[in-house]
């Protein structure tokens, strides 16, 4: 309705369209912002049936840049860890997919006696920044409840390197 009215001002009042434009794209913002924040905390099918391994190569096999995966997890995590670590790495692959030019990915999970390591890998361009808001600081803070961390190496000229390590105690 605000772009609505946005139009029929455009003539006769563009000040006032362009204050209502600007308050449409807020809204637009803000909406945006409660749909993710529900989607995060959906826990997709495949990774309450299957786990996190098959999850992850079913990202990998709906992924337009060729995804390998390669894991050693062979123990349950709990559930909200699980939750965490997957939309942690599917975000780290959708940036590649949409910024790195890349023509390959990998994600390598290894379990080790106390944590988890996730390894997400692209041979594109580099560049990655953490943005105040972006979706690397939402993937750090995804990881903060489990006193996990990320680090990103992403050099310009690439190749960008992500590690996601989580304690599993």
């Amino acid at each position: 309705m605000t772009i609505s009215q946005a139009e029929r001002l455009m003539e006769t009042d563009p000040a006032r369209a362009a204050e209502l434009l600007a308050a449409a794209k807020q809204d637009s913002k803000e909406a945006l912002h409660e749909i993710r924040s529900l989607v995060r905390g959906i826990r997709p099918p495949v990774l309450a049936d299957r786990g996190l391994n098959e999850a992850l190569r079913a990202l990998a096999a709906q992924s337009p840049i060729a995804t390998d995966v390669e894991s050693n997890l062979r123990r349950e995590l709990s559930p909200p860890l699980e939750s965490a670590l997957y939309f942690g790495i599917s975000e780290l692959v959708t940036n590649a997919v949409k910024h790195s030019e890349a023509e390959r990915i990998t994600i390598r999970v290894v379990d080790g006696p106390d944590k988890v390591r996730v390894t997400i890998g692209d041979n594109g361009r580099g560049g990655a920044e953490e943005a105040a808001g972006g979706g690397l600081a939402g993937v750090r803070r995804r990881l903060e409840p489990f006193d996990g961390s990320l680090g990103i190496t992403s050099p310009t000229g690439g190749p960008t390197t992500a590690v996601i390590a989580v304690p599993t105690a």
